[in-house]
C-alpha cells in the first residue's frame, strides 16, 4: 500500500513538472477514475462472494460483476473527454494514470 501511494505521488510530481498544470490535472483525473473503478469492482466482488456463500445463484453474481465492469466504460469515456477539453498534456497523462493503476493492480495480484 505504501508503495502504491509513493508511486501515485511520484506520477503526479513528474506529470506536473513535465506536463505543467494540464499534465498534473490529467494524471490526477486518470488516477482517480481508475481507483474508483478498481474499488468498485473489488467491492462488488466481495459483496457477491458473501451472497454466494449464503446460497445465492453464482451465475447471477458473475453477471452483475461483469455488468459493473462494463458500467465503468462510460465513466472512462467521460473522464477522457474532460481531459481532452483541458487540452495540453492532460489526455496523455490521463491515460498514463489509468495504466499506472491497473499495472499496479497486476503487480499486487502477482505478489499476493
Amino acid at each position: 500500500m505504501k508503495f502504491a501511494v509513493v508511486a501515485a505521488v511520484l506520477c503526479l510530481v513528474v506529470s506536473g513538472v513535465l506536463g505543467s498544470g494540464t499534465g498534473l490535472t490529467g494524471m490526477a483525473l486518470g488516477l482517480a477514475v481508475a481507483l474508483v473503478g478498481v474499488f468498485a469492482l473489488v467491492g462488488f466482488t466481495k459483496l457477491f462472494a458473501e451472497a454466494a456463500t449464503e446460497g445465492a445463484n453464482p451465475k447471477q453474481g458473475a453477471l452483475l460483476t461483469a455488468l459493473a465492469f462494463v458500467i465503468k466504460i462510460p465513466l472512462y469515456f467521460l473522464a477522457f473527454k474532460a481531459a481532452e477539453a483541458i487540452g495540453g498534456q492532460a489526455p496523455t497523462c490521463f491515460i498514463t494514470g489509468v495504466v499506472v493503476v491497473y499495472s499496479g493492480l497486476v503487480v499486487w495480484g502477482l505478489t499476493r
